[in-house]
């Protein structure tokens, strides 16, 4: 969860425990309405200007970025496996 949404809800919260006139406002709810949209907003443009950040950087065919080491297919598994795992736990969880 980013931080944002947090210091929003926790806003929210503590607004309607203390009855602050704020939580009732129409921008304050439209803001929180936006803040999921506008997060994978952000984290989608901090993707994608890393990517694009370091491509003028490369200046190497695919073929030479390419690796010939004989571990790829175990890396695959322990990747794979990191993923999995969690996933299946968190299935369970909401089951």
């Amino acid at each position: 969860m980013d931080e944002e949404a947090v210091f929003l809800s926790l806003m929210c919260w503590m607004g309607t425990k203390r009855r602050w006139s704020v939580v009732d406002r129409r921008w304050f709810r439209s803001l929180i309405v936006l803040d999921g949209p506008l997060s994978i907003i952000t984290i989608e443009a901090g993707w994608w200007m890393a990517v694009v950040g370091r491509q003028p950087w490369v200046f190497l065919k695919t073929s030479d970025t390419a690796t010939s080491s004989g571990q790829v297919d175990l890396m695959l598994m322990l990747f794979s496996g990191l993923y999995v795992i969690p996933g299946i736990r968190t299935i369970v969880v909401l089951s």
